[in-house]
């Protein structure tokens, strides 16, 4: 940068000195003398500086070209500031050559200070050379006050000031331009500035000082002092270095000796005027150069792989292969890597342990070398995240002298504590920190970078921390902008536009900027010229995971930004800005255009960029609109007949053609969104990556893309390897017969290995990982079905049912090698495999040679057997983790801590302040439990409240949830439970709500047996309406939400917790209205949804008046639903036609002030319930000709999504059948017999009702009826009724003979059921024959009349069974005394063990339980003209059209039986 600069400053010199420049010379040329003092004059070969012998003071600066001048302080100074206090020093003067030196004596302290004036070329050095403390007063600070090194007169045509003071908003300005010529404002005292530049129309001038304040109160602006003072005859605007800090408090050692530079230039951008920005491109000649700096322009990707709470999401080998795969996607452009997580459990643990707990399911020490070493050799730029402002408790280094007790710091997984002011202060005095960064340093020697998470420090201690890293050879990176600026080159808040803080993002200065555009990425990104780096996560950072994002945002705005970072602004104007090299972008005619040689290498969103831009050996292509466009090649690639054009993809180039040069043109024809390259001959061929290095698997991730590194054996074509919607790739197995992955695993050592695998069952099928051959038997597992999502937001697999699968295995001495085999059994659903990996590890103690036993000593990777639920979400990372015991800091009593976060041995399982909702739940697959095989699970816990709560599961729900009272020491908590015959039993931890409170457990064991009556009392059933869609499932985004002042996301309407909001703008620059959009997880039929309003008592926002959209792509949306809601935080419901929708959008369209605002927002959906059969009330009806009959169908389940049936007649001349009003009517037409069929729309089940048809003179007109229904359970009573239809004589007494099947029902009871029918006597001597006596009390019966109800129980048979009841003789009396006959009549009843909507399964699921009473329950005293009837009515299990004590009985009855 300096050699540009000379050659470019002795191009100006030579160009003033022919006269080729006419300017016109300053008013005041003329050089200054003081009375009192005798000037001297510093000479270089361009430049005369004027300075006083009585004092280190500049009074004039002069170009010798033109005779311009600078100013600098010409009043009189004697004055300089030690320690705050003003002292006169007697000033000692010499002058050789091009320097002057002053020894400044202050004998009244005994300090000397040795100041040397230097000028070299056109820079004047202002150096304090030496301080001598020879009594007891020891140097703190040092300053000139008022000492103008540099300034100018508002008499000067021209005069301006510009000055750069930090400021990160995306609105505003850091930057101050100022006209100081005339009468310009004054200062009353001088202001803070981090750059400032003064210049006239001749010259310009900038000055660099290594001060900094000890403890910066202005964010490090108190590097410059400027101020404008009103003097005789005209204004002068000077500026000088703030204080120095030369003893920094509570240090020992002292700081590099005060220094100051000013340079002065003419015009050096060649653009035939002065202004600031000479003097901007003029001081990078004389300003520090942040470490690493350098690397800034080629560091094109930009990545964070994430690991987190022991899940090991990304493996440091993982992490390699991924720098392989983008380093053949980019043609090996070169990636900074920010390790987030690299510690003990991962990201935020155990700091500020740097090198001393790296950990160990990442990989450890070995991994972590080998990613970075051999990571180089691909592109990759590697480095950590650390704290420096505090530590947390399991750290090893930790202590109640390293932090502040009382001074809480990031909580999240652990409460962390931060250091004070005096804490921080020690971490530098006493080399404490550069200790532990050293051990880093010794672990992991070839480390490129240090991230500094949420530092907050200016002044000193900034400094300091920058200058340890440099020491050690680390480049230095940071969250925020606005600390280390001068050291930082990385600012995460600004590279990542869309995280955190929506408006504070990035270092917001043009002057700033222009100087050091080329050295940092800590800009606002998004320039409308200059770009921006950015970073698209897809490791899982922020739940990110979608690859081609990343290489889409690498190639169309990285590629660009990082192309002109190659080159040093010259020149800025509004549209236009030029840099070195004959480099421009402009955007003049409203698109952004780059050129080269006045050649255009970018133009709009489509470029042919030199790569790299110095040696400009190929030249990368992308077109976002795809399509043919024609480039000129650079001058460097002059004389080419043909070029050559590969695409780039993560498997390498892929040559596309030969392209033809015409006039120095090609033509190119490419794909939307696509990367290609071009080189002038044959490119190199692909290299062998070696995927999997450092592992003994090749290939683990099947990267290759294919299986060559695997042995497929088999049904082979239902094996391949495909690349997924996010860009990775899977091991795919296909409906077929058997097939097997395998590999001979190398470089096995003695020990226990578990090898684990990411699995998904789209159904059901098995899919199984084994080892064999490893010295001992062959070990394997499986699983039949993947029915749990994925809700580690920091896991690449996220919300899909990708769940890892294990096997461990026992290599025995002398072996070194093993089979690993995935493996997919014979079935339809597709299974998918990735990522295996083979890590090290000791098996858990189990001395009691249990079923099953974890201590969680030693977990390979997660909360094995645990897999996290659905508490917070995918959005919100969990708060669970293994917790490393460091006694007494992580244990109960210490700093008032309510509960030990280790229990036993080194490591316990720690929710800390966890979310709402299942927190972990174990699968088949990680813990297995034999269908009905009883177990009883143990295990040690510690909770300081009852928030939490043990659950038993079977697959996708809930079987029991039992509560845990408070315990703060620990217990041991036992629970028996009978497995599920699905084979999906689970158990698993739920947090009941939203407190801040934590739960540790240790030493599970489950054993086979127990006695399930000794079970703690489960907490009451949950009411869920199946026909919620699970908000764990759905993402929500809104067109405008609060973050800045308050977290108010649309995420938080799917937390399942009322005390958060999701909040429009407060600043309502979003007026309404303004929406809020679900993504369901999937496409349902939707009807409804409910909005729970912000409760607590706050209004604002409440909606009051809507629209409902709904859309099955996220693109175009339907409305659905519009309407008006009452104020209040009552839930509303908005109701629609059934809709097949994927997104659901709520636009609010009112709201209470002008806002809009949500805590809960659900959605539902219509449930298909199918069809099981189908029964009529009278399977036999006796009519005279003309007569007509009811008939009644009732479609099972009762709750069957549709219930429409179909009417038919055999024989339509003798009975049809039609609906009239609602209701299936009969009419008998001649005589004969016709059977009436229904049968069901949906499964086509079919009933027959058998029809006789008499003469309708016939005397034997009455009949008898029975009806009942056509299937009950067994074990279970009954009602039959028994009737008379079609009687045309008035009768008063009955005898009725019937028969039953004495095999298949008991006779229970019988009542008369129409009033003034008296019941006079029941036979039932003989087993399976029945006779009543029946007399009818001064009202006869006729017409159509019930008269009995009987009550049967079916047997308690194990089979199913069908039974009849019939009435075999009915005799009817009148008053008279004539007897006739009714007509017989038979039903039928089918018994089932298990039938279909069995009475009191109100939850479906097959079983009586607390969760089908506690739905009763929950509804108790509804009715069918109740609004919500539909959606409950499930819960009238008696039928009678009410919910009451009669139902909560037969739940109960049931529950007990």
């Amino acid at each position: 940068m300096i050699r540009k600069f000379s050659v470019m400053l002795a191009l100006c010199m030579s160009i003033q000195a022919v006269g080729s420049i006419n300017t016109t010379i300053s008013t005041f040329t003329t050089p200054i003398t003081s009375a009192a003092s005798q000037s001297q004059s510093l000479e270089s070969s361009v430049m005369r500086v004027t300075i006083d012998d009585k004092f280190p003071r500049v009074l004039q600066y002069e170009w010798l070209a033109n005779n311009a001048v600078m100013y600098g302080q010409e009043d009189e100074l004697n004055q300089v500031v030690i320690n705050g206090t003003s002292y006169t020093p007697t000033v000692t003067f010499s002058k050789t050559g091009s320097k002057a030196s002053y020894a400044l004596s202050l004998p009244t302290i005994n300090v000397t200070v040795n100041i040397d004036l230097e000028v070299v070329e056109n820079v004047l050095n202002y150096n304090v050379t030496d301080i001598t403390e020879s009594g007891t007063t020891k140097v703190s600070t040092f300053e000139i006050p008022n000492l103008n090194l540099l300034s100018i007169r508002s008499t000067q045509t021209g005069a301006a000031f510009s000055g750069t003071r930090m400021h990160t908003n995306i609105s505003g300005s850091g930057d101050t331009f100022m006209n100081v010529t005339g009468t310009p404002a004054v200062d009353s005292s001088p202001n803070n500035y981090l750059y400032s530049i003064l210049n006239t129309n001749q010259l310009a001038g900038a000055l660099w000082t290594n001060a900094i304040s000890d403890y910066s109160s202005d964010k490090d602006n108190e590097r410059l002092r400027k101020q404008t003072v009103d003097k005789t005859g005209y204004y002068r605007t000077g500026v000088w270095s703030a204080p120095w800090v030369y003893r920094p408090e509570g240090m020992s050692t002292t700081e590099p000796l005060p220094s100051e530079k000013v340079v002065i230039t003419p015009d050096v951008n060649g653009d035939g005027g002065v202004d600031w920005q000479d003097g901007a491109v003029a001081f990078r000649s004389i300003m520090n150069i942040p470490f690493g700096s350098e690397k800034v322009p080629d560091l094109v990707v930009q990545r964070i792989p994430f690991n987190f709470a022991s899940q090991a999401t990304n493996p440091f080998l993982k992490t390699l292969d991924e720098t392989k795969r983008i380093y053949l996607e980019t043609d090996g452009l070169q990636q900074f890597i920010e390790l987030k997580g690299y510690q003990q459990e991962g990201h935020d643990s155990a700091h500020a342990d740097y090198g001393n707990n790296i950990g160990i399911r990442q990989g450890g020490d070995a991994d972590i070398n080998t990613l970075v070493n051999e990571g180089h050799k691909y592109g990759g730029y590697f480095g950590v995240h650390i704290s420096a402002t505090g530590a947390n408790p399991q750290a090893k280094y930790f202590s109640e002298n390293l932090v502040d007790p009382n001074k809480p710091g990031w909580d999240w997984l652990d409460l962390s504590f931060d250091y004070n002011k005096e804490q921080m202060r020690n971490e530098a005095a006493t080399g404490a920190r550069l200790s532990r960064l050293r051990e880093l340093k010794d672990h992991v020697p070839n480390l490129d970078f240090i991230y500094a998470d949420a530092w907050l420090e200016n002044g000193w201690n900034g400094r300091e921390l920058a200058r340890e890293f440099k020491s050690l050879g680390w480049t230095t990176a940071t969250e925020y902008q606005y600390v280390l600026e001068d050291d930082a080159v990385w600012a995460h808040q600004n590279v990542e536009y869309d995280y955190s803080s929506a408006s504070h993002k990035g270092f917001n200065s043009q002057i700033a900027r222009f100087i050091r555009n080329h050295q940092k990425d800590t800009w606002i990104a998004r320039h409308p010229l200059l770009g921006g780096t950015e970073l698209e996560a897809f490791e899982g950072w922020q739940g990110r995971v979608q690859y081609d994002d990343m290489i889409k945002k690498t190639f169309a705005t990285n590629l660009p930004t990082k192309y002109m970072q190659h080159f040093p602004i010259l020149k800025w104007t509004n549209d236009t800005i030029d840099f070195t090299n004959h480099v421009g972008v402009s955007n003049a005619t409203g698109t952004r255009v780059i050129k080269k040689d006045g050649i255009t290498v970018l133009n709009g969103a489509s470029y042919l960029l030199p790569w790299s831009p110095t040696t400009e050996d190929k030249l990368y292509h992308w077109n976002a609109g795809g399509g043919t466009t024609t480039w000129t090649l650079p001058l460097s690639w002059s004389g080419l007949n043909t070029v050559k054009l590969y695409k780039l993809t993560d498997q390498g180039k892929q040559f596309i053609q030969d392209l033809s040069v015409a006039g120095s043109q090609v033509t190119i024809n490419a794909l939307a969104n696509t990367p290609y390259v071009i080189y002038k001959g044959a490119a190199s061929a692909t290299p062998d990556v070696n995927w999997g290095e450092g592992t003994p698997l090749k290939d683990p991730g099947f990267n290759s893309g294919g299986l060559s590194s695997w042995m497929v054996t088999g049904d082979t074509q239902v094996a391949s390897v495909q690349r997924n919607t996010r860009g990775q790739y899977e091991l795919k197995i296909a409906s077929g017969e058997s097939v097997s992955v395998s590999q001979q695993l190398t470089g096995l050592s003695p020990g226990t290995y578990s090898a684990y695998v990411y699995v998904q069952v789209d159904g059901t099928r098995r899919a199984r990982i084994g080892v064999k051959d490893y010295g001992g038997a062959e070990v394997s597992n499986y699983t039949d079905s993947s029915f749990a999502l994925n809700e580690i937001g920091g896991d690449s697999k996220n919300n899909t049912k990708m769940q890892r699968m294990r096997v461990l295995f026992n290599v025995p001495t002398g072996q070194t090698t093993a089979i690993l085999y995935l493996q997919g059994e014979p079935g339809t659903a597709a299974i998918t495999f990735d990522d295996v990996h083979l890590m090290k590890v000791q098996r858990a103690a189990n001395p009691t040679g249990a079923y099953f036993a974890e201590d969680f000593e030693h977990v390979d990777a997660g909360w094995y057997p645990f897999v996290k639920g659905n508490a917070g979400g995918t959005t919100a990372d969990p708060r669970t983790s293994l917790a490393n015991l460091h006694a007494p800091y992580t244990q109960k009593g210490w700093n008032g801590n309510p509960i030990d976060h280790t229990i036993n041995g080194n490591w316990s399982l720690v929710s800390h302040k966890e979310n709402k909702g299942l927190v972990y739940r174990t699968l088949p697959q990680t813990l297995r439990f034999a269908p009905g095989t009883t177990y009883t699970v143990s295990f040690k816990y510690e909770s300081g409240s009852t928030d939490y709560a043990f659950v038993v599961g079977d697959g996708v729900t809930t079987a029991s949830t039992t509560t845990f009272h408070a315990a703060t020491s620990p217990e041991t908590f036992k629970y028996a439970f009978v497995a599920s015959s699905s084979g999906n039993s689970w158990i698993g931890l739920r947090k009941k709500t939203g407190n801040g409170t934590d739960f540790v457990m240790d030493d599970l064991v489950v054993s086979v047996g127990g006695d399930v009556s000794q079970n703690p009392p489960p907490d009451s059933g949950l009411v869920v309406d199946p026909n919620q869609i699970p908000q764990s499932q759905m993402t929500a985004t809104a067109t405008s939400e609060e973050l800045e002042n308050e977290a108010n996301g649309a995420s938080n309407v799917l937390d399942g917790d009322p005390d958060t909001i999701w909040h429009t703008k407060w600043d309502k620059s979003d007026p309404l209205p303004q929406s809020i959009t679900l993504n369901l997880g999937g496409t349902y039929d939707v009807n409804k949804i409910k909005v729970l309003p912000r409760q607590g008592g706050g209004s604002n926002g409440i909606i009051t008046a809507y629209n409902v959209y709904a859309s099955t792509d996220g693109v175009q949306y339907t409305k659905v639903s519009s309407g008006t809601w009452a104020m209040g935080s009552e839930e509303k419901t908005a109701e629609f036609p059934v809709t097949r929708a994927s997104f659901i959008k709520l636009e609010a369209t009112a709201g209470y002030n002008g806002w809009a605002s949500a805590a809960e927002i659900n959605v539902y959906r219509m449930i298909e319930v199918p069809v099981t059969g189908v029964q009529l009330d009278r399977p036999q009806v006796s009519l005279k000709e003309g007569q007509t009959a009811e008939l009644v169908a009732t479609v099972l389940p009762e709750n069957a999504t549709n219930r429409n049936v179909t009417w038919a007649s055999s024989d339509n001349t003798v009975a049809k059948v039609e609906v009239k009003d609602g209701k299936t009517v009969v009419t008998a037409l001649k005589a004969g017999a016709a059977d009436i069929t229904v049968t069901t729309v949906s499964g086509n089940f079919t009933t027959v009702s058998h029809i006789t048809v008499q003469k309708g003179d016939s005397m034997q007109n009455a009949l008898t009826t029975l009806s009942a229904a056509g299937t009950v359970t067994a074990g279970g009573e009954f009602p039959v009724q028994l009737g008379l239809s079609s009687v045309t004589q008035s009768v008063y007494a009955l005898d009725i003979k019937l028969d039953y099947d004495s095999n298949v029902f008991d006779f229970v009871s019988a009542r008369a059921v129409k009033d003034g029918v008296l019941l006079v006597d029941t036979v039932k001597d003989t087993l399976g024959k029945l006779r009543f006596i029946l007399a009818s009390l001064g009202k006869a019966v006729t017409g159509d009349a019930g008269i009995l109800e009987l009550k049967f129980k079916a047997k308690a048979l194990t089979q199913p069974a069908t039974g009849t009841i019939a009435v075999t003789d009915a005799a009817l009396g009148d008053a008279q005394g004539a007897e006739t006959k009714a007509q017989a009549s038979t039903v039928g009843v089918s018994i089932a063990t298990q039938p279909p909507g069995m009475p009191g399964d109100v939850t479906h699921d097959n079983k009586i339980s607390i969760g089908d009473l506690g739905i009763v329950a929950a509804n108790y005293g509804k009715t069918s003209s109740s609004p919500d009837w539909e959606q409950i009515k499930q819960a009238d299990v008696t039928g009678d059209g009410k919910i009451d004590i009669d139902d909560l009985a037969f739940v109960a009855k049931k529950i007990m039986e």
